[in-house]
């Protein structure tokens, strides 16, 4: 992590390096087989790794490595020091909801092409995991390592056997999955529509940190100030991109509804993106897009539900903007990226 608010030590390794050598994986097959990424986390901290780069690297651990569950592996051995900022506000939450809301607010402190998000009904809740920048690799190493690390978390707190409800992954069944059950339990689910668990609402009460720091609430407010400064500077593009996702999954995304989840006026948003070049149609239907990709890829769902899925009411709508941005109608992308 580039910003370390935490603590006044230096870290002369990024975090995701130590990671590495913590699970067992030779980063130095990065450094030489991508080294201008390597170069690039060493140079800016892992918050700000991109998701084809992030995307690569894991592709390439699974490769050299032999193992399908890279993502998993990552997962056992991560610890909150080594997630500085981001694993200090977790390890102090006093609940497992308190634990999962504020992995929600400050998750770009940790990595800004995502997100995740805690959605609560009458009988369960939900904990979903976003990809939210355009990739054109394999997520299943990025999401097996994220959800694997919050479900391992909260297993690690609960009755010895615990796992969720239920876990859904947007991408195809593997051959193999007893390695997947050992850590999300008998109940998952592929080629779904997102990639997230669900836990009983008494989970969510369960104690998470009883001790919780003192001075937290001093912390949160200096962890708030970050959040404010990554709003306002480079990452606004990402953030943006992370509101629209959040909001199709509930409403149709506007610019008034995003601007005011980042607390500031119509007028405001639309003056900083446009000192970016930028617009908030295009930004929403580059994202419409990419969630349609995504799911035309890694899934056999029908095109016409998935245009409904990723926010257009018209079928030649959707396939008319697809061939727009990408050359080819939803059929043809289909055709050639089935994974």
């Amino acid at each position: 992590m580039s910003k370390n608010i935490a603590s006044d030590n230096l870290t002369l390794e990024p975090w995701f390096f130590s990671l590495l050598d913590k699970s067992g994986f030779n980063k130095n097959l990065i450094k030489v087989g991508l080294p201008k990424i390597y170069q690039s986390v060493i140079k800016e901290g892992c918050d700000n790794i991109s998701s084809d780069d992030l995307h690569l690297m894991l592709d390439l651990l699974a490769n050299t490595h032999d193992n399908k569950h890279v993502g998993l592996t990552l997962a056992e051995n991560t610890t909150m020091e080594l997630l500085g900022d981001f694993g200090f506000l977790l390890e102090h939450c006093s609940s497992i909801k308190d634990f999962l809301l504020t992995a929600e607010k400050y998750f770009p402190l940790l990595y800004k092409a995502a997100n995740v998000k805690l959605t609560i009904d009458k009988h369960k809740a939900s904990f979903i995991y976003t990809d939210c920048i355009p990739t054109k690799h394999s997520l299943v190493h990025d999401n097996e390592w994220t959800l694997g690390f919050f479900v391992l978390e909260i297993s690690a707190r609960s009755p010895s056997n615990w796992t969720p409800l239920k876990t859904f992954f947007s991408h195809k069944k593997p051959k193999n999955i007893k390695k997947l059950q050992t850590v999300f339990g008998e109940n998952i689910l592929f080629e779904q529509a997102g990639n997230g668990f669900e836990v009983s609402l008494d989970v969510l009460e369960q104690p998470y940190n009883l001790s919780n720091s003192v001075y937290m609430a001093s912390y949160k407010v200096i962890a708030d100030k970050l959040m404010d400064d990554l709003i306002m500077k480079e990452c606004l593009e990402s953030i943006v991109r992370i509101q629209i996702i959040k909001n199709i999954s509930q409403q149709k995304p506007s610019l008034r509804s995003i601007a005011q989840e980042l607390h500031m006026s119509e007028s405001t948003l639309k003056r900083k993106l446009k000192k970016l070049n930028l617009s908030f149609s295009t930004l929403k239907e580059e994202v419409m897009i990419f969630l349609a990709k995504n799911l035309l890829s890694d899934s056999d769902m029908a095109i016409n539900q998935i245009a409904l899925l990723v926010g257009y009411s018209e079928h030649s709508s959707f396939t008319r903007a697809f061939f727009r941005l990408n050359e080819k109608n939803p059929s043809e992308f289909r055709q050639m990226n089935k994974t």
